[in-house]
């Protein structure tokens, strides 16, 4: 929710959460005294009353400073790590950048895959239910043909609550769109023009830098 509400203005100086007796946020502090509040500020002279949560953001949008008197530990942890992914479409337009995160399981000795491209099932239900969060703070999902091949993903966050990112293939050739063409979910496909003869109109061509 606050993921979507971001996107939909230009800038904050105060966000505030209200957790009761529903989920809203508004863009100012005009109820700073109310409990099963969430105050989030650039300001630095923050005052939060008991049974709030105050966090501060700097000018790149990473937290300097947070108060919790509302949450237990385990809760404002979870809050606190996800929270500055919300922040990145921010980020990105202030420093005219796409923000990239990278998320992958490996095994112990720094695989991700077996001898044979095997990759399912390295991680468990919980890593898998954190890759399904992070992809909803996420505009798109961005994976190779092999990926697309071998394991089929959908890719979606059918584990939590949000929006599907925009899938993303990158790849060498038209022809690895094939099995695409029998997929009903939407993918942005990204290639190398390598067959000028046939080239599938749904594809978006880049320039190899190959020499």
């Amino acid at each position: 929710m606050l993921n979507t509400f971001v996107k939909s203005i230009k800038s904050f100086q105060t966000l505030s959460i209200h957790l009761l007796p529903e989920i809203s946020i508004s863009l100012n502090d005009n109820n700073i005294k109310r409990e099963n509040l969430i105050i989030i500020t650039k300001k630095n002279n923050l005052q939060i009353d008991l049974g709030q949560i105050g966090i501060v953001i700097d000018g790149n949008y990473t937290i300097s400073s947070h108060v919790n008197k509302l949450f237990n530990a385990a809760q404002f942890d979870f809050f606190i790590n996800y929270l500055p992914f919300c922040f990145n479409y921010f980020k990105a337009i202030q420093n005219h950048k796409t923000y990239v995160i990278s998320h992958f399981a490996q095994s112990l000795d720094g695989k991700i895959a077996t001898n044979s491209g095997h990759s399912k099932w390295i991680g468990n239900e919980q890593n898998l239910i954190h890759a399904h969060r992070m992809r909803a703070l996420c505009n798109g999902i961005l994976i190779g043909a092999n990926t697309l091949k071998k394991d089929k993903p959908m890719l979606t966050v059918r584990h939590v609550e949000g929006d599907d990112p925009v899938k993303i293939v990158l790849c060498n050739s038209c022809q690895d769109f094939i099995e695409l063409r029998k997929d009903k979910r939407k993918y942005l496909h990204l290639t190398t023009v390598d067959d000028v003869h046939n080239k599938d109109k749904e594809a978006i061509y880049l320039e190899s830098t190959d020499k």
